[in-house]
C-alpha cells in the first residue's frame, strides 16, 4: 500500500505539493494519478532524450494532452543524451540519466518541491542482481532508496503486476517504449531473461527477493550505526586512526571497514585480508589501495596517503 509506504518511510507530508517526473510509461502515469489520488497538488516534468526521434516526440505530446485535460502543470525539456554521452565518456543510460536528474534539479531549485520517480519493487530486484553480478559493497545491498536528495519513491512498495493492474482498474491510459525491449541492455535482458529464469526454477523467487531488498535496506540502515567510529576520523596529519579494539569489539566490523574504506577504493577481498592481519596481529603488513595506504600498527590501523612520509614509521 503506497499510503503505508510513505507513511512508514516518512517520504511526504500530508498534500505536500511534488513534482512528478512522467515518461508517458505504465509506471509514470500511475505515480502521478496516485499521488494525485492521496491529494499532492502535482506538477509534471518530462524529458525527451532526443533518442527515439518520433516516438520521443508521441510520447511528449501524450504527456502534455493529459496534463492539459486535468489541468496539471506541465514542464519538459529537449536533451541530446548520445552527445552528452560522447563529451563525457558516459553510457546512453548514465548520460540520459545525468541530464534527466540535472533538469530535476533545476525545477527543485525554481519551486523547491520534491521529485517523485516510479521506480518500483521489480526495479529494485533487477538493480540489486546487476549490483551482485558487478560487484558491489555495503551501499549496494539495499539498491534503490525510497528518499536520495530531492528524490523520492513512493511506488517502491509495490510490484509490477500490482502496478498493472491498478492501471486497468483505473482506466489509466500511457505508452509503451520500444527501447524496453531492446536486449542491448543490461536491465533488459535481466527482466525479460533472467528473472522468468529464476522464477521457472523457483516459483516466488521474484517475491523472495523483493522482500530480502526490504530486509537488506534495513540492514544497511543498521549498518549506518558504526560510521560512528568515524569520529576517529582523518587527523591534522590526514591520517585515519582505527584502533584494534574498534574492529574487534565490533558486531559487524565488516561492515565497519566496509563504511571506512570502501570509498577511498579498497576492494572488499583486501579488507578481508586487513582484517586477517588485525587479528594475527601482524606487524608492519601493509595494503595500498587508490592511493591510500593502510599499514598494520601495534594496537591500530594507520591510513593515509600512500605517498605520505609521516606514515614512515619504525616497526620493532
Amino acid at each position: 500500500d503506497v499510503r503505508r509506504f510513505i507513511r512508514r518511510e516518512r517520504l511526504l507530508e500530508p498534500q505536500e505539493p511534488l513534482h512528478v517526473a512522467v515518461s508517458g510509461g505504465i509506471d509514470s502515469m500511475v505515480l502521478l494519478h496516485v499521488m494525485r489520488s492521496l491529494g499532492h497538488p502535482c506538477s509534471v516534468l518530462h524529458v525527451d532524450h532526443g533518442l527515439r526521434g518520433a516516438e520521443s516526440e508521441a510520447d511528449r505530446d501524450f504527456v502534455e494532452a493529459h496534463c492539459r485535460q486535468e489541468g496539471i502543470p506541465f514542464k519538459w525539456k529537449r536533451v541530446d543524451a548520445a552527445a552528452f554521452a560522447r563529451a563525457n565518456a558516459r553510457s546512453i543510460q548514465m548520460a540520459a540519466r545525468d541530464l534527466r536528474y540535472a533538469f530535476f534539479a533545476e525545477a527543485w531549485q525554481e519551486r523547491s518541491h520534491r521529485v517523485a520517480l516510479a521506480h518500483h519493487a521489480d526495479d529494485s530486484v533487477e538493480t540489486l542482481l546487476m549490483h551482485l553480478m558487478r560487484g558491489v559493497g555495503i551501499d549496494g545491498w539495499s539498491t534503490i532508496p525510497p528518499v536520495s536528495g530531492i528524490h523520492v519513491r513512493p511506488l517502491l512498495a509495490v510490484d509490477r503486476s500490482a502496478i498493472s493492474a491498478y492501471a486497468l482498474e483505473n482506466g489509466i491510459r500511457y505508452r509503451e517504449d520500444s527501447s524496453n525491449t531492446e536486449n542491448k541492455y543490461l536491465r533488459n535482458r535481466v527482466r525479460q531473461e533472467l528473472l522468468p529464469l529464476m522464477e521457472a526454477m523457483r516459483p516466488g523467487a521474484r517475491r523472495a527477493m523483493s522482500r530480502a531488498v526490504k530486509l537488506l535496506r534495513e540492514l544497511e540502515r543498521a549498518g549506518e550505526a558504526v560510521r560512528s567510529v568515524e569520529s576517529l576520523g582523518l587527523s591534522a596529519s590526514h591520517e585515519l586512526i582505527i584502533p584494534f579494539a574498534a574492529i574487534e569489539n565490533s558486531p559487524t566490523p565488516t561492515v565497519l571497514l566496509h563504511h571506512m574504506l570502501r570509498h577511498i577504493g579498497f576492494h572488499p577481498d583486501a579488507l578481508e585480508r586487513l582484517h586477517d592481519a588485525v587479528l594475527e596481529r601482524r606487524t608492519g603488513a601493509e595494503f595500498i589501495a587508490g592511493g591510500w595506504r593502510a599499514v598494520i600498527d601495534r594496537e591500530r590501523v594507520i591510513v593515509g596517503p600512500a605517498h605520505a612520509d609521516h606514515l614512515a614509521f619504525t616497526i620493532d
